[in-house]
């Protein structure tokens, strides 16, 4: 009987460990995605109507004579949400280093991260070029517009 105490008080211990550690935070998808147009996909030759029915109405439409003919340039304007868990700060946790890993007290410290959700808003802009009604050209932009943390 008493040489399973050692084996029953290491396995105690390792399950008590294991309920302690956390996970790493997984970040969301709205976190992945980039500022690009996401699931939509364009492609060139797309009728007006089909990227009608893709990005809605565009927020600007405006005439512009290029060589082929008059062009439509239509540009579109969304925010976008994109949240982070990060990292803010550190936390002094006092630790049981052990006998002979510390002062006369064995007792010590670590740094232990504190984390924050991160939240940025981006404006994405899209302009598209149609000529005959049909998409030749489209680019994707973003800027931040602003960062909050909680």
């Amino acid at each position: 009987m008493l040489p399973r105490l050692p084996c029953l008080l290491a396995s105690t211990l390792m399950l008590t460990l294991a309920a302690c550690t956390t996970p790493a935070p997984q970040t969301s998808a709205v976190a992945q995605s980039s500022p690009t147009l996401g699931v939509i996909k364009l492609e060139k030759g797309m009728t007006a109507d089909e990227i009608r029915s893709l990005l809605g109405k565009p927020n600007q439409t405006t005439l512009m004579p290029t060589k082929e003919g008059m062009a439509q340039l239509w540009t579109y304007e969304r925010r976008l949400l994109r949240s982070n868990r990060v990292a803010a700060s550190t936390i002094a946790v006092p630790v049981y280093k052990g006998p002979g890993m510390g002062d006369s007290n064995n007792i010590g410290t670590i740094d232990v991260p504190v984390d924050s959700d991160e939240h940025v808003v981006l404006l994405q802009t899209i302009k598209l070029m149609l000529l005959d009604g049909k998409l030749v050209e489209w680019k994707v932009s973003a800027k931040e517009e602003s960062r909050t943390y909680d």
